[in-house]
């Protein structure tokens, strides 16, 4: 947020974009699909609004950026790794960031390259992208040589883990 306006700012003292001063409208979706899609119609039936940084969750990215590609409207998500954000070739749609598929091959690269060759993968098992991405990895590190000795998940608003790490410390070290 903070990168954005002052960006904004800067580029306002040069003028703007084509003579026009960039005016910055700040929602917050909370991660929500139906408050994301919402917030995009409303941006879609706003003539002065050209583009949305934002919609960092993939959940709520992929069914916004449809709407924003039938209103023409430029769309940059700071977080959508799912494959599928992207994977569709559309024209005003776009990330900052890799997808999950590359994600989990250079995190595998470094595991290797670490020589990281057991591994215990640990994540939250209340997001759908990173069970993808815990795949993705999974698969990737397999083949260079690293093993899996076991996979944990965990809900997000757990907030005690020594028993998981007692039974991981017990059973793999």
């Amino acid at each position: 947020r903070e990168g954005v306006l002052s960006a904004i700012d800067e580029i306002n003292q040069r003028g703007g974009v084509l003579g026009r001063k960039l005016r910055p409208i700040l929602k917050d979706d909370r991660g929500d699909v139906g408050e994301g899609q919402a917030l995009a119609k409303q941006f879609a039936r706003t003539p002065e609004v050209i583009a949305v940084i934002g919609h960092p969750f993939s959940k709520v990215a992929i069914p916004v950026s449809i709407i924003y590609e039938q209103a023409g409207i430029l769309f940059l998500s700071t977080g959508a790794t799912d494959p599928n954000f992207t994977r569709y070739g559309r024209e005003y749609t776009f990330r900052n960031i890799p997808n999950g598929e590359e994600i989990g091959r250079q995190m595998a690269a470094f595991a290797s390259q670490q020589r990281f060759n057991k591994i215990v993968v640990f994540y939250s098992r209340n997001d759908d992208t990173q069970k993808r991405l815990v795949d993705n990895f999974k698969a990737q590190a397999v083949t260079l040589g690293v093993e899996i000795m076991t996979t944990k998940s965990y809900f997000d608003e757990d907030e005690d883990f020594r028993e998981v790490l007692a039974e991981i410390k017990k059973n793999y070290t």
